[in-house]
């Protein structure tokens, strides 16, 4: 059993858990590895107590430069030779894509636009993915207190399974509302930030991702961020993305690789889970 575990228990079970960002902090991916190959729990209780109450964290030099742009390009080969569809996490579900417009965004409780890519470990043109994601994931999960094998192996008939999502928010639409992430099966949000915002030469220059402090204020996180970092913080810490280049009038064009590009990892409930658990809107 994960010797973090025990910690992270007992702070669940005497306290509730955090709502709002307290401060967004920057730690090294290599410093995360170290925390979990030591095993050292004073050290790790020390950790977990800041993300306990509610500090966010974007975690430097996690993934290659060019290992981010190989995967924006093979993404962009699967929107570009199939068509945008949708299909429930029962069993030998497929990788596919999807175009979330406005018409797509109404059918769910938080509002996205986005042109999202899932991908399944079962599938075995993901194998490759899945190994290199794999690595990094596995220190999250052990953080949380889980085994760092902890799903891997699922398909949809064991109710809970390992999804990597792509996706896109493009320019003038690209936006998704505050919410908060179960944390039944993951105790942390799981980003990955594929893409920077600036001036000249970067992918935008207005919007994307944000936390709710204390004050119920929004906190623009962009300015921490280069391609190749992850963010983490408590699952319930509500979070969002502002919306993409407001001001550029732009009829998105789903092969369009415009805008802000996004890897979320996350341990989801399937379809084949009876009263599954998914995210939910928050006011703020």
């Amino acid at each position: 059993m994960n010797k973090f575990k025990k910690i992270r228990d007992k702070y669940e079970l005497n306290g509730e858990k955090p709502s709002r960002m307290r401060e967004a902090k920057v730690v090294e991916f290599s410093f995360l590895e170290q925390l979990v190959e030591a095993e050292d729990e004073v050290a790790f209780e020390e950790f977990f107590q800041t993300l306990w109450m509610g500090d966010v964290y974007i975690v430097k030099n996690a993934f290659s430069e060019e290992w981010v742009a190989e995967l924006k390009k093979k993404t962009l080969e699967l929107f570009r030779q199939t068509q945008s569809t949708f299909h429930k996490m029962k069993e030998g579900v497929p990788d596919f894509h999807r175009v979330i417009d406005e018409t797509v965004s109404a059918n769910y409780s938080i509002s996205a636009i986005k042109h999202a890519a899932y991908f399944f470990p079962w599938n075995k043109e993901s194998g490759q993915l899945f190994t290199d994601v794999y690595r990094r994931w596995r220190v999250f999960k052990c953080l949380g207190g889980f085994d760092p094998d902890e799903y891997v192996g699922n398909t949809p008939k064991d109710e809970i399974v390992d999804r990597i999502q792509v996706c896109v928010y493009p320019k003038g639409k690209g936006s998704l509302g505050s919410h908060s992430d179960p944390f039944h099966n993951q105790r942390y949000f799981i980003s990955g930030f594929l893409s920077s915002r600036g001036e000249s030469g970067a992918d935008y220059s207005e919007g994307g991702f944000y936390t709710v402090n204390q004050q119920g204020s929004h906190v623009d996180l962009e300015p921490m961020i280069q391609i190749g970092d992850m963010g983490f913080g408590y699952a319930t810490v509500h979070h969002g993305v502002k919306l993409v280049d407001p001001n550029i009038n732009l009829d998105y064009e789903p092969t369009n690789p415009n805008g802000r590009w996004f890897l979320g990892l996350y341990s989801n409930d399937s379809d084949e889970k009876k009263d599954r658990v998914t995210a939910y809107k928050v006011d703020s």
